[in-house]
């Protein structure tokens, strides 16, 4: 892993760095991929896994970001709503954790707040709308912890199709 130069650092250190999408919550329940340890780039250079965790995030000068949190589409819909809750209460867990040095937050105030005490500002959202196609109201009871939904992802969901190459038929856009 290559160093930043010093004046690097100083920008990075002056810098509010937000990563607007983290995708490394999912490596956790695949693989156990602790968030709260600092691990190497893995056998694929930090391609498709190991891309980061909160102590390279910090020394990265990653001040913040949105931790975004992946349903299985080929659950059925009540089962993609049982597993977004049981990951979105895991998330918020391990964030929590004093070995995180992370906050959850929600706001602007939340933000400062976390970032007066040197915390890393977690935000959370949803990355694919599979995960509410079962309850229409799920946005209801957890969309206080949230400040982002991608309504489709990797594969098409109930509120359209995705952009992705994976896109199978035409693209009659957001229903």
């Amino acid at each position: 892993m290559r160093s930043l130069s010093n004046h690097a650092r100083e920008i990075a250190d002056k810098s509010e760095i937000i990563d607007l999408h983290l995708d490394t919550f999912i490596w956790n329940r695949f693989f156990g991929y602790d968030l709260r340890k600092k691990h190497g780039r893995g056998p694929l250079g930090g391609v498709f896994f190991g891309q980061a965790d909160l102590p390279r995030l910090r020394e990265a000068g990653v001040k913040s970001g949105i931790w975004s949190i992946t349903t299985n589409p080929f659950r059925t819909a009540t089962g993609r709503v049982q597993a977004f809750r049981r990951n979105l209460s895991r998330l918020k867990e391990i964030l929590a954790s004093p070995a995180a040095q992370a906050v959850h937050v929600r706001t602007h105030a939340d933000y400062l707040n976390a970032r007066k005490d040197g915390k890393h500002a977690a935000f959370i959202g949803i990355q694919g709308g599979n995960a509410l196609e079962g309850d229409p109201f799920l946005l209801n009871s957890v969309g206080t912890d949230l400040v982002k939904v991608t309504l489709v992802h990797l594969l098409n969901s109930g509120f359209g199709p995705t952009s992705s190459p994976a896109r199978i038929g035409g693209d009659p856009g957001l229903t």
